[in-house]
Parts: structure tokens; C-alpha cells; sequence
């Protein structure tokens, strides 16, 4: 795998920088009343690849660019056609024959230069997804063929990152989010369909990606900043011709626990995949609010844990969890069965993938006793917040060391 190309001034966003606390007075200025300073911090510290520059990542990227996300990987290894032009709006009419993500590095650092814009001119293959996904946050698929969706799927659940999917087909569209512990977008299509035909057969109307990609930048945007409840357990089908959408309930093959279908969405009487469990919905804190000495358990990869973490967190990855609930569950209540009160405070990368920790412990009875309250905006909120970061001394994770 090719190491990608940057472009734009924006550079990487490391643990501490302070250059999304910089920029936030004028250009974010309408949207920080609604995801507010540390919002917006998260934001200029996340990390999302758009995988595809193509009818859905076109408009996806363009409002995660405008909204200030400040490293944006784009992997495609396709040229600029004329026949893209009409649904791909990040390309121009004098990029033809160009790459891809060249075209759309020009246009999304011309748009805001402090996006750290991240070029990856391959085709997403098993061999490097994984490598290539576990350096970012959340990935927004806009593949338009089942194989490489499938690929992206068991990449994202592999390395413990949220997937954002949508597909068009002529008027219409769906799009949901997957979490690493289910459902995942082989629990929704377990085998390819063999009968639906492609965009260059069967057309598509450039509006629909259009309203597809935008919806996927919001859930993007949701899973940074905390905001709303992802489209997670929900499969939302969109149909231009009645300016319609409708949410199906989808649930995981192995029977993990995902969001009841609230009053605010339209739902079918049925549901794709087995009985759907129930949701507990965990006590929340805002990083700045918990209490000194606090036991705080950090389920990031240990790679992440190492490159910073909250001072005194323990260490416990999603996926190790995930592979040994029971086990993960035990261990826990050992390291806190000497206290009075036992209060676990979870964090993770940017508060999400420490929700489905809290799930996973939920129904485990050895841990039924401990308290587990999310930490809103994870590490991003954290480090929003101004508190401490452990960070590894020079050269203490060089190889040998």
C-alpha cells in the first residue's frame, strides 16, 4: 500500500495541538451555538476517510471540509469522466482525465485550507483496508459496488471504527450507520443480490447522492461531536419521487443490543435479521466533570491508548471486550471489587465506541454492581476540555523500546 499524499495547510492534528481552538471565531461561527467550542474542537481533531471521491463522497467530503474536519482521507483510484460530472460535484469540467483525488484534494483545500486533506490513489482491497482504516476515527463509505462495501465492513469492525454506508440506485437510496459489534452491513445484505443493476446501467439522478452523501456528513458529524443519535440499528430509505424517508429496523446476526426504534422515526412493521434486544441508554458526563482520582477505563486500541491517554486510565480495547465479553466483564470488577462505590467512568476516541462497551458489560452479571457512565466526546472532549494528556516520551513506541 502507497503511504498517502497530503495537501493543505492544515497539517496533522496531533494529541494537544491547539489549532482547532484557533480557528473557530470566524469561519465555524454559525455552526458553534449548535455543537458549541468543544464541538468544534472535536471536529478539528477528528479523522475521516471518505472512501470513494465518486456521487456519494463528493458532497459527504464538501461539508465535512466546510464543517471543519481537520484530517480528510480520500481513497479512489479512478479518473474524472465527463459522465461524473453531473452527480460528482467536487470534480470541474477541466479536471477530466485527472485523478480523482487529486481533483477533489484541489477543490476541498481551496474550499478551507485547514482541512489536512489525505490522498490515497489505490483501490481499497482485504489486503489494505485494515492497515489503511485504523488511522481514523469514523469511515464514510461511498464504494459503489458490493465488494469493497463488504471489504469496508469487516475492515471497520476489525479495527473498532464506526462505518457510515449508502447506496443509490436511479430515485432513490439508503444509508445507516454500523458499529464494530453489530449490526454490520454483511448482517443487512449477508449475500451480494445478484439482480441489481449498476448506476451506469440503470441511471441515477445527481440530486439523490446528492441528499445520500450530505445525510451521511451529518451522521459523521454526529458520532465526532456527540450530537443526536446516530442511524445506528436503522436502515433509512430515501425516495426523491415522494420526498419520503423510511427507517427499517436492523439488527445484528449474533444478537447485539442496538437503539429501540424512537417516536421520531417512521418504521416499518418489520425488521431486517433476529428479534431486536433491548437498548440501555448509559449515564453521560462531560469530561470535565468527573472527579479526581476517578477510575476512568480507556477501550481504544492500544495504539491509541499509548499515543495519550487520561492520567491513571486503565486499559481495556473494545475489541477485546467484544471478543470475551464474560471474561472482559470479570476483569473489571477484580480491579474495582475493593471499592465502597464502584463508579467505572468509559472513554473512548470520541464517545461512541464506549457506549457499546457499556452495552457489552450490561448484561454481564459480575458487573452489575459498577456504575459505568460514558464520557461525552471521549478523548476529543477531553482534550477540549484542557485537562491533562500522558503522552509517551521521544522514542518510547520506536520499535525495540
Amino acid at each position: 500500500m502507497t503511504e498517502g499524499v497530503t495537501h493543505g495547510l492544515g497539517g496533522s492534528r496531533g494529541l494537544g495541538d491547539d489549532r482547532g481552538q484557533a480557528r473557530v471565531s470566524g469561519r465555524y461561527v454559525r455552526q458553534l451555538n449548535v455543537v458549541g467550542l468543544t464541538g468544534q474542537q472535536a471536529l478539528a481533531r477528528a479523522r475521516v476517510l471518505v472512501v470513494g471521491a465518486g456521487g456519494l463522497g463528493s458532497p459527504a467530503a464538501i461539508y465535512l471540509a466546510s464543517a471543519g474536519v481537520g484530517t480528510l482521507g480520500l481513497i479512489d483510484d479512478d479518473i474524472v469522466e465527463t459522465s461524473n460530472l453531473h452527480r460528482q460535484p467536487l470534480h470541474m469540467t477541466e479536471s477530466v482525465g485527472e485523478p480523482k483525488v487529486e481533483s477533489a484534494a484541489a477543490h476541498l483545500t481551496a474550499l478551507n485550507p485547514d482541512v489536512h486533506v489525505v490522498t490515497h490513489r489505490e483501490r481499497l482491497t482485504a489486503d489494505n483496508a485494515r492497515q489503511l482504516l485504523r488511522d481514523y476515527d469514523v469511515v464514510l463509505d461511498g464504494a459503489d459496488n458490493f465488494a469493497t462495501r463488504y471489504v469496508v465492513s469487516d475492515a471497520c469492525r476489525d479495527v473498532g471504527v464506526p462505518h457510515v454506508w449508502a447506496a443509490v440506485l436511479t430515485t432513490g437510496g439508503q444509508m445507516s450507520v454500523f458499529m464494530p459489534h453489530g449490526p454490520t452491513y454483511r448482517d443487512l445484505y449477508p449475500v451480494a443480490p445478484s439482480d441489481v443493476p449498476t448506476c451506469a446501467e440503470a441511471g441515477v439522478l445527481g440530486v439523490v447522492p446528492g441528499q445520500l452523501g450530505v445525510a451521511q456528513a451529518a451522521e459523521a458529524l454526529k458520532l465526532i461531536t456527540g450530537l443526536g443519535q446516530p442511524l445506528v440499528g436503522q436502515v433509512g430509505v430515501y425516495d426523491m419521487l415522494t420526498g419520503m424517508w423510511e427507517y427499517v429496523p436492523l439488527v445484528g446476526s449474533g444478537g447485539a443490543p442496538q437503539p429501540e426504534t424512537g417516536s421520531t422515526r417512521q418504521s416499518e412493521t418489520h425488521s431486517v435479521g433476529v428479534e431486536e434486544p433491548g437498548w440501555f441508554e448509559p449515564a453521560e458526563v462531560v469530561p470535565a466533570e468527573i472527579p479526581a482520582g476517578a477510575f476512568v477505563l480507556d477501550v481504544r486500541e492500544e495504539s491509541e491508548f499509548d499515543s495519550g491517554h487520561a492520567p491513571g486510565a486503565r486499559l481495556l480495547p473494545l475489541s477485546t471486550i467484544m471478543d470475551n465479553p464474560e471474561g472482559s466483564a470479570r476483569a473489571l470488577a477484580l480491579e474495582v471489587e475493593h471499592t465502597p462505590d464502584p463508579h467505572v467512568y468509559v472513554m473512548c476516541q470520541a464517545g461512541v465506541r464506549s457506549q457499546y462497551a457499556i452495552q457489552m458489560f450490561h448484561s454481564q452479571p459480575s458487573v452489575q454492581h459498577v456504575r459505568l457512565t460514558n464520557v461525552i466526546g471521549g478523548m476529543y472532549g477531553w482534550m477540549g476540555a484542557g485537562l491533562p494528556v500522558v503522552q509517551p516520551a521521544p522514542g518510547e513506541n520506536e520499535t525495540g523500546n
